[in-house]
């Protein structure tokens, strides 16, 4: 079976008939697709509102949806079919849209397919900075995306999720000035295996090496914890090494109370903190 593809106006990328020999999708591409070439523009306007002006994620996200961008249709097909493929695409953007937090500067968003191009290569930038694990990635530093993008939403529904571990939303932050991705943070819903209830703790997250120091740490945290306390998680639990200042930091900044001290699986020693949001 083919895997799905989407792109940020609410189209299947994958079920078009072009698809992928005479388009890749519309993230591939970003937004060049190949009818530009009838139309004269250099990019698809929905993509470049959406993705370049807006610093969306997908036009759901929008309070102008659907637009006069929405009006166009495709000559080839009828006026029924025509306004049959908007309303499924209206459907997708309001019903099936990755989960979206903001607080402050940034933006935390649900990892989907549209991350993949930025995704790469913010974890290429950690490898490249000598950095092999990447903490609150739920194993993106191990896995190519396509993989990895199947196990993180398997592990965000009850029914689906991996029996040692626990029900997680993973996102990608990113900056809301210019869509520049940030960092990872994986939450975990609850803390129902032994690892997680002894080390792990409900939030992990790491902010790429380029961006370290301006304070994006500690906005990703609030924005979580925020998140936490509309969805009924408190007090949440967090866990970091004791000689990691930086996070020691970002944590206490944010409310983090030391609850107790131990030594993680490796013998180092570790601080546990609680935050009631």
């Amino acid at each position: 079976m083919r895997e799905q593809r989407s792109s940020c106006c609410g189209t299947i990328c994958t079920e078009c008939e072009y698809y992928p020999n005479e388009c890749a999708g519309c993230q591939a591409v970003q937004g060049k697709v190949f009818w530009l070439g009838f139309t004269g523009e250099d990019v698809c306007g929905i993509y470049d509102c959406c993705i370049h002006q807006k610093k969306l994620l997908h036009c759901g996200l929008c309070k102008a949806l659907p637009c006069k961008r929405y009006e166009l249709s495709e000559p080839t097909k009828s006026e029924a079919e025509n306004q049959a493929n908007l309303e499924r695409q209206l459907f997708r953007l309001h019903n099936t849209p990755p989960l979206v937090w903001e607080e402050g500067e940034i933006r935390l968003e649900q990892a989907a397919e549209l991350h993949r191009a930025a995704a790469e290569e913010m974890k290429q930038e950690f490898f490249q900075h000598g950095e092999a694990t990447i903490n609150g990635s739920a194993l993106f530093d191990q896995l190519d995306f396509d993989e990895w993008l199947k196990r993180a939403n398997r592990n965000h529904h009850p029914e689906t999720v991996q029996t040692d571990w626990a029900v997680a939303t993973t996102f990608f932050a990113v900056r809301k000035t210019d869509g520049k991705m940030l960092g990872m943070l994986d939450l975990r819903h609850s803390l129902d295996t032994p690892f997680l209830k002894e080390y792990g703790g409900h939030i992990g997250y790491a902010v790429r090496p380029t961006q370290r120091r301006k304070g994006y740490a500690v906005q990703m945290l609030q924005t979580a914890l925020a998140g936490c306390a509309r969805i009924g998680i408190s007090p949440v639990v967090l866990g970091c090494y004791a000689d990691n200042i930086a996070s020691v930091r970002t944590i206490e900044t944010c409310g983090g109370v030391l609850v107790e001290e131990k030594p993680y699986l490796d013998g180092k020693l570790m601080h546990c903190y609680s935050i009631r949001v």
